[in-house]
């Protein structure tokens, strides 16, 4: 059994899979893949235990020298050590001989040692049927991806902010993707292809208002009736941050093929456990699986936190390259270790200044935002004197990150101590929140 890939195919199979296997694998067979070879289509499958992958290999690109079914183990890092130094070759041929494979790249030919398949681990399973399917467009889901994931963090206690939280809501066919590390919030939301299925049994639902009525009792007592207005049924899933990082990847190196289908998401609840399939089809680089299990934690109850935009005291309209370019010149004078740029806005510019004391270095720039309106009345708890500039305080670094989410954005200000609100400024179903730092300080 020989089977002979298009080199171009096999660099990039064999990368995104090494990509997949874990930097310090606690069993040696991991770090190879399996090559499942059936009558009618090749599979390539590879594990780190609590993931998988599946690659379902286009026919296009691999050729084979009998229909005999047949698996085997290839090391994949070694692999890419080969094909790294046989650049510009035309195919790679593989044929697993006992406990050896030949590698023959156009005429050069490589043994090398490799696992028996049969101790390779089975493959993922379901034990329970699955709680919700979608179809999300890949690029929907790799922008949600990408914007989120700079958002992340790697804190053990706090395990939830570790990840990308899905959120999927079946009466507005929509999802969320959220990610948080305390100081600042990123939430996403795009349109859902088409829904398959949603089990309400599964779905939960959040308070996010409350109204009250007033009525008279039986005595003629006045009294206040409180309800609570509850967002849409959703059903959810933390996407951990490796996986999150490898999802980026997987689409940005797919990006400039054909045209895909919409990836099919599968949301599976093993007990506690949350499970999702991922099936993401394409024409060149064939039918890609993978099986991820989810952090096992519920994620913090984000909406909470962000400000009511009826409280708003100030809104600001600026160009994102323009802000970016004014903090990147006052930042060099800007106390390194807390990064902290203090903004004055008015109703006709923005300043920014950057001083370091015990340096005796500071920094100001001055410039025109597209918009600005600021409150002639205080609203909410805040410190906001109507009439005077409005002050607040960024670690400039945070700041940076949350703008390459937006091109035109919306900053809502609250208070000089209240998370400000970042906004796409034609699309304010997406958002940021930035915690600010003290003023005097």
């Amino acid at each position: 059994m020989t089977i002979t890939l298009n080199y171009q195919y096999a660099s990039w199979l064999f990368t995104t899979l090494s990509k997949f296997i874990p930097k310090k694998p606690y069993m040696t067979i991991i770090e190879s893949c399996v090559f499942e070879v059936h009558p009618k289509m090749v599979v390539v499958r590879a594990t780190n235990i609590y993931d998988e992958i599946r690659i379902k290999l286009p026919q296009s690109e691999y050729g084979r020298s009998s229909n005999e079914e047949a698996s085997f183990c290839v090391p994949v890092k070694e692999l890419v050590d080969i094909l790294k130094d046989c650049k510009g070759s035309s195919s790679v041929s593989i044929t697993p001989v006992e406990d050896r494979l030949h590698i023959t790249i156009d005429g050069m030919e490589q043994r090398i040692q490799t696992e028996n398949p049969d101790e390779f681990p089975g493959k993922l399973a379901f034990a329970s049927e699955s709680i919700a399917s979608y179809k999300v467009e890949k690029e929907y889901l790799y922008d949600a991806l990408d914007k989120c994931y700079p958002f992340t963090c790697n804190d053990e206690l706090r395990p939830a902010m570790n990840g990308v939280n899905f959120e999927f809501d079946s009466n507005d066919s929509s999802f969320k993707a959220i990610a948080t590390n305390a100081h600042f919030i990123c939430v996403k939301k795009h349109e859902l292809s088409f829904v398959d299925k949603f089990n309400e049994k599964f779905s939960r639902t959040r308070v996010v208002d409350q109204v009250s009525e007033e009525f008279e009792d039986a005595e003629g007592n006045k009294q206040v009736k409180w309800t609570s207005i509850y967002s849409n049924p959703f059903i959810s899933f933390i996407l951990n941050r490796d996986m999150t990082m490898f999802f980026c990847y997987l689409f940005l190196k797919t990006k400039s093929k054909n045209k895909t289908a919409p990836v099919n998401i599968t949301h599976y609840r093993e007990g506690t456990l949350d499970m999702v399939d991922f099936l993401y089809q394409t024409e060149s680089y064939g039918a890609i699986r993978i099986i991820t299990r989810c952090i096992e934690s519920r994620f913090p109850e984000y909406p909470a936190v962000i400000p009511d935009k009826k409280e708003v005291n100030a809104v600001v309209t600026v160009q994102s390259t323009a802000l970016q370019n004014a903090i990147k010149k006052v930042k060099g004078a800007a106390e390194q270790k807390i990064g902290k740029v203090v903004f004055t806005f008015t109703e006709h510019f923005i300043e920014l200044l950057a001083e370091d004391i015990n340096l005796g270095k500071s920094a100001t720039f001055k410039f025109q935002p597209l918009a600005a309106r600021l409150n002639s009345e205080a609203k909410g708890n805040t410190t906001y004197v109507p009439g005077k500039p409005f002050q607040i305080a960024f670690n400039y670094k945070l700041l940076l990150t949350l703008l390459e989410n937006f091109e035109e954005v919306d900053i809502y200000l609250f208070s000089a101590t209240k998370g400000a609100a970042f906004y796409d400024r034609y699309d304010h179903s997406s958002m940021a929140l930035l915690m600010p730092l003290l003023l005097e300080a």
